[in-house]
C-alpha cells in the first residue's frame, strides 16, 4: 500500500530523489523486496534489517568489551586474594550466573536487544559485588573463626530484593521491550542470588572449610591437578597391565617367566606413577641394605596407599602379602594372583605359598601392623611375619617409611606437597639369636627396635626445611602478604629454628613471647608434640590467625596479651624474639625479671634482637623495623624503639647467675641471639 508523499525530495544537478515509506505485511515482505530490488530507479532500505545489523555490531562490540572486562575483573581478584584458587572461587559465580541468564532467557524465548544488553551488564556488575562479599565472609570464618557471612548474606538478600522489586514491576508493562527488561532483571538477579548464597559457600566448604574442620589440608589447585594426574597414571597402568595379561597367558613360555615379566612391568609402572607426582620429594637412605639376591621377609610401617607403590617400585623381585579383598578384586585380583601375591587370610596354607615364592626368588613384603594406621602413629606388630621368617629360616629386612602418612593419609584422595622418605635398615639375620630364640620374642624385640629407629629417622629428617609445607598449609588462602611474609621469614629463620630445637632438646614447657603469627611455635610443636607450648602476642589479629591454624593439638595454645604484665610460671624455655626493643628500658628490665622468676631450674631464655653495639649494621636493622611497623604494618608498637646492648644483657645474666652465650644471626643487620641458661641450685 503506497502512502502519501512526505515532502522529502532532494534536488541536485542530476535530478531529483523522492523518499517515501512502504508498509508491507510480513507474509508479502520477501516478494515485495525482490520486486523492488529489480527496479533500477529505486534504492530500497529495510529499517528492520538495518536495525538488526546495527544490533549485531553492538553485540559484537559488547562481547569484546565483556571479555576484556571479565579478564580485568579476574586479574583484579587474583591481585586482591593473591591465590588463583580464591580468584576462581570469586569469579566462577559471576561466570556461571551469566551463563544461566543467557540459557534461561533462551529457553523462555526472550531476545536480547540493546537495552537488555545494558541491563544484563548491570546485573553482571551486581554479581561481582555479591560474589566478593560472599568470598570475604567465607574467608573471615576461615582466617579468624569469625562468622561474618550472616551479615553479608543479609545485605546481599536485601540488595537483591530491592533491585528485583524495583525492576520487577516493569513486568506489568504492555510494551514488549520493557516487559523483557523486567524478566531479564528478575531472572538474572535470582540466578546470582542462588549462586552467591548456595553454590559459592558449597564450593568453599568442600575444598577448604569442612576439610580444616576435620583437620585436613585445604586443597590447592596445583596439588589437586597433580593428584588427578597421578591417580590417572595409576589407573592407566592398571588397565595397561590388564590388557597385557591375556597375551602373557597365551605366550609359549613358562608360567614363572611370565610372572616375572609381569612383575617387572608392574614395578616399572609403580615407579612411573610415583615419579609423576612432581610435587613430592623422594629420598632413599641405606639403599645398599636392600639387596634381594637372597630372598627375605620385608617389614615396613603402613600409613598410606603410597607405601605399597614405594615398595613395589624398588625391585621386580618384591611381592606382597595382601588382604583378601585385594586378592579377589576385579581390578587388581587377576594381576596380583598371576604375579604371585599371597592372601593374608590364607591361614596355615600361606606357609606353603610363601615357601614356593621364596624358592622362585621373590621377597615378601608384610606390614606387621596388619592395616593402615588411621592417625599416622605406628600400631602393634602382629607375629605373622616373624613366624614365617622363623619357619622358613629367612632374614628380615626392615624398611622405614616417612612422609606418606602426611601427604596421603588413610581415607584421603588429595596428595599434598611434601616429602616421602624411605630408610632401608640392615638385614636381621635368621640365625642372630640376639633378637630372641622364638618368633614371639623376636616380634617384641624387632618391634621395639623398629619403632626406635623410626622415631630417630623422623627426628633426623624433619628439620625446618622439611616441615615448611606443613606449616605453610596452616596459612594458605589467608592473604598474599601473609604467605609472602612466611616464605621470606622461613628463608631467614629456618636454620635458627633448627638450632632452637637442638638446644631445647627434651625441655617440655615452652613460652613464646611475641609469637606473632605463630611460625616458631608451630615448628617446635611439630618437632615434638609432647611439648606444652604457649604463644603470646600483643597483636590480636595475629593471635586470631594463629588460633585458627587447623593442624595442631591442645598442647599448643595462643593467647593475646601484653608481655609487660603477664604471669609466667613453671617454664623450661622462654623466647623473646624481636620483641624487647618495642619496650622502654624500664619495661625491658621488668619483663626479664618476670621471665626469670617463672623459669624452672636448668631453664633457657632465648633473646633474639638488634643491638646498638654494631653501629654500621644497626642502621639496616632500624630501617627494617621502620618498614615493618610504619610502612607495612606487620608489627604494632606503643613506645619508641629501644634496642639492646651486649652490656645490658650480660649484666642481667651475671647479676642473676645465668650462663651467657652470644651468637650473631646476621652479617648485614645487628640481630644477635642471647642464650641465657639458669644454673641448677646446689
Amino acid at each position: 500500500q503506497m502512502l502519501g508523499l512526505n515532502d522529502l525530495v532532494d534536488h541536485n544537478e542530476n535530478g531529483a530523489t523522492f523518499i517515501n515509506s512502504l508498509q508491507v505485511d510480513n507474509q508479502h515482505l520477501a516478494a515485495v523486496k525482490e520486486e523492488l530490488y529489480n527496479l533500477e530507479s529505486i534504492q530500497l532500505f529495510d529499517r528492520s534489517e538495518m536495525a538488526a545489523s546495527m544490533l549485531d555490531l553492538v553485540k559484537d562490540d559488547f562481547n569484546y568489551i565483556l571479555i576484556i572486562s571479565a579478564l580485568i575483573v579476574f586479574l583484579t581478584l587474583l591481585l586482591i586474594y593473591g591465590r588463583i584458587e580464591m580468584a576462581i572461587l570469586a569469579f566462577l559465580p559471576m561466570l556461571m550466573s551469566w551463563i544461566w541468564i543467557v540459557g534461561i532467557t533462551g529457553l523462555l524465548g526472550l531476545k536480547f536487544n540493546f537495552v537488555n544488553v545494558v541491563i544484563a551488564t548491570f546485573i553482571f556488575g551486581i554479581g561481582d559485588d555479591f560474589s566478593i562479599f560472599t568470598t570475604d565472609g567465607l574467608l573471615s570464618k576461615y582466617k579468624y573463626g569469625k562468622d561474618t557471612l550472616k551479615a553479608y548474606r543479609l545485605a546481599i538478600i536485601l540488595s537483591a530484593l530491592t533491585t528485583i522489586i524495583g525492576t520487577g514491576v516493569l513486568i506489568f508493562a504492555k510494551h514488549p521491550a520493557i516487559h523483557s527488561i523486567a524478566l531479564i532483571s528478575v531472572i538474572g538477579l535470582s540466578c546470582i542470588l542462588f549462586i552467591s548464597l548456595v553454590f559459592q559457600p558449597l564450593l568453599f566448604n568442600l575444598f577448604v572449610q569442612r576439610r580444616i574442620e576435620r583437620k585436613k589440608t585445604p586443597i590447592k589447585l596445583s596439588s589437586f591437578l597433580m593428584s588427578i594426574y597421578g591417580f590417572g597414571n595409576f589407573a592407566f597402568g592398571c588397565i595397561t597391565l590388564q590388557i597385557v595379561l591375556p597375551f602373557l597367558l597365551i605366550a609359549p613360555v613358562a608360567k614363572l617367566t611370565k610372572a616375572r615379566w609381569l612383575n617387572t612391568l608392574s614395578s616399572k609402572m609403580t615407579n612411573f606413577v610415583i615419579s609423576s607426582y612432581f610435587h613430592l620429594k623422594k629420598r632413599y637412605y641405606g639403599k645398599e641394605n636392600f639387596d634381594l639376591k637372597n630372598p627375605s621377609i620385608i617389614i615396613a610401617n603402613h600409613t598410606s596407599f603410597l607405601d605399597i607403590l614405594l615398595l613395589l617400585m624398588q625391585n621386580p623381585k618384591v611381592i606382597m602379602m595382601v588382604k583378601d579383598w585385594v586378592y579377589n578384586s576385579p581390578l587388581f585380583g587377576p594381576l596380583v594372583r598371576f604375579i604371585g601375591f599371597i592372601p593374608s587370610e590364607g591361614g596355615a596354607g600361606n606357609l606353603d605359598l610363601v615357601r614356593q615364592r621364596i624358592k622362585e626368588g621373590f621377597s615378601i613384603v608384610i606390614f606387621p601392623e596388619g592395616t593402615r594406621s588411621r592417625d599416622g602413629k605406628m600400631g602393634r606388630f602382629h607375629k605373622g611375619a616373624f613366624y614365617l621368617a622363623q619357619e622358613l629360616n629367612l632374614d628380615i629386612t626392615p624398611v622405614l617409611i616417612s612422609g606418606p602418612s602426611y601427604v596421603l593419609p588413610r581415607n584421603e584422595y588429595y596428595i599434598k606437597q611434601g616429602s616421602v622418605d624411605l630408610k632401608f635398615l640392615p638385614r636381621i639375620k635368621s640365625d642372630d639369636l640376639s633378637w630372641g630364640k622364638s618368633y614371639q620374642d623376636r616380634t617384641k624385640a624387632i618391634s621395639k627396635y623398629f619403632k626406635k629407629e623410626f622415631r630417630q629417622f623422623e627426628s633426623d629428617i624433619q628439620n625446618a626445611s622439611y616441615l615448611f609445607n606443613r606449616i605453610f598449609n596452616n596459612y594458605v588462602f589467608k592473604g598474599p602478604v601473609l604467605e609472602w611474609y612466611l616464605r621470606i621469614k622461613w628463608k631467614l629463620e629456618s636454620s635458627n629454628y633448627d638450632y632452637y630445637d637442638q638446644v631445647i632438646a627434651q625441655q617440655k614447657n615452652i613460652l613464646d613471647l611475641g609469637c606473632g603469627y605463630g611460625f616458631l611455635s608451630l615448628f617446635l610443636h611439630y618437632r615434638d608434640q609432647s611439648r606444652t607450648i604457649k604463644g603470646i602476642d600483643y597483636d590480636e589479629e595475629k593471635i586470631r590467625l594463629a588460633q585458627n591454624c587447623f593442624d595442631k593439638t591442645d598442647q599448643l595454645l595462643f593467647e593475646q596479651g601484653n608481655i609487660k604484665n603477664i604471669s609466667i610460671q613453671n617454664q623450661d624455655v622462654v623466647f623473646l624474639n624481636d620483641v624487647l626493643h618495642y619496650l622502654s628500658r624500664e619495661n625491658q628490665k621488668k619483663v626479664l625479671q618476670n621471665v626469670l622468676e617463672g623459669l624452672n631450674e636448668n631453664g633457657i631464655i632465648f633473646i633474639r634482637d638488634g643491638i646498638t653495639d654494631f653501629e654500621d649494621r644497626h642502621k639496616a636493622t632500624e630501617r627494617s623495623e621502620w618498614f615493618s611497623t610504619k610502612l607495612l604494618g606487620f608489627n604494632k608498637t606503643e613506645d619508641d624503639f629501644c634496642f639492646l646492648t651486649i652490656a645490658f644483657i650480660k649484666s642481667f645474666a651475671e647479676k642473676n647467675n645465668l650462663d651467657f652465650e652470644l651468637k650473631e644471626h646476621s652479617s648485614k643487620t645487628s640481630n644477635v641471639l642471647f642464650v641465657l641458661k639458669k644454673y641448677e641450685k646446689n
